[in-house]
């Protein structure tokens, strides 16, 4: 299931967008003065997080004793040229992952050379996406985009993440979409001795992730937890262990994940099937659940809708160059 990669939107601006992948986007070609280093081109890639990718142009005088600092929200990821290949385009390729509630935090990059700034520019995906929004791009392009804002202000509200810079500021939409109410319960089929399926939860963090809770009072040593061919290691948490499984795409949250426990000593397995879809129906209409939280899911199944219908039109649609000129969180959702 999610063998097919690690994110679904791939944003970026060539002249064709392949619907496999639910491409959308823009490329934010910048003009590289006095052969120094320069931005010329960006991408968007959308998935159980966002990523921001900046290729960059960094000519031989610039490519020793260089560095590119990218900084966040304060926190700085220093990348030596040095330590880099650079792609078969001669372009070296920064990639910066972001929370849904980051849509409108700066993106500070900053190339140093010699000990020397030589091009320092700040970006946000929210001026990336008003690059699409505001161009000459196909209508479910467009909304695709929207729904993506829209998502990434209701996890702002909920995480009060940046609210004075909200997402979908002048792109504001109402959610028409329905969550189903009958949707199947987790299945649990086989047994091992030591060890209990406890439950499992949405989780919004830096990503989207299924978490796993088991009860396992003497400990998960000598047990195997596997999930699509890819074996994890339990993280003890307030007298549980868990499995969080990551790359959740957002047209997969209707799709079960299932996770296996073995143990060497045994033929015996415990099987565990659960959709994310079963907590957002569970938890949208739960009593209890805060309005926060309902909205933020009402979002997320708005976006999980239109990535449905965006990645099931097997066409291939025609993007045009632009220029889109200058453009000077760790918390988890209530286990059911």
């Amino acid at each position: 299931m999610m063998q097919q990669g690690k994110r679904i939107l791939l944003c970026l601006i060539t002249l064709v967008m392949v619907i496999g992948f639910v491409p959308f986007g823009a490329f934010a070609n910048e003009t590289v003065s006095n052969n120094v280093v320069g931005v010329t081109a960006q991408q968007l890639i959308l998935g159980d997080d966002l990523t921001m990718r900046f290729y960059v142009t960094v000519y031989d005088s610039h490519k020793e004793n260089s560095k590119m600092n990218i900084t966040v929200e304060g926190e700085t990821v220093t990348h030596p040229i040095s330590e880099m290949e650079p792609n078969g385009a001669g372009q070296y390729v920064f990639s910066v992952d972001l929370a849904a509630a980051q849509m409108t935090s700066e993106i500070k990059l900053n190339f140093i050379s010699d000990n020397e700034s030589v091009f320092e520019k700040t970006y946000t995906i929210k001026e990336y996406a008003i690059v699409i929004l505001e161009g000459n791009y196909p209508i479910e392009t467009k909304q695709m985009v929207i729904e993506m804002l829209n998502y990434g202000t209701k996890a702002q509200r909920y995480f009060k993440h940046n609210l004075e810079k909200q997402a979908n500021d002048g792109f504001e939409m109402e959610e028409s979409v329905v969550i189903p109410s009958d949707i199947s319960s987790v299945t649990v089929s086989g047994d091992l001795e030591g060890i209990k399926y406890y439950g499992a939860t949405l989780v919004f963090d830096a990503r989207l992730a299924v978490r796993y809770y088991f009860y396992a009072p003497n400990g998960v040593d000598g047990y195997t937890f596997t999930a699509n061919n890819t074996t994890y290691t339990a993280c003890a948490r307030d007298g549980l262990f868990y499995i969080e499984i990551p790359e959740i795409n957002p047209q997969d949250l209707d799709k079960n994940v299932e996770i296996t426990v073995t143990t060497g000593n045994t033929d015996d397995q415990l099987t565990v099937n659960y959709s994310p879809m079963h907590y957002i129906s569970r938890m949208y209409y739960k009593d209890s659940a805060s309005a926060e939280l309902k909205s933020l899911i009402l979002a997320l199944y708005s976006y999980h809708k239109m990535a449905v219908l965006f990645t099931n039109t097997g066409d291939i649609l025609d993007l045009m160059p632009v220029q889109p000129g200058d453009y000077n969180l760790g918390t988890d959702i209530p286990q059911l």
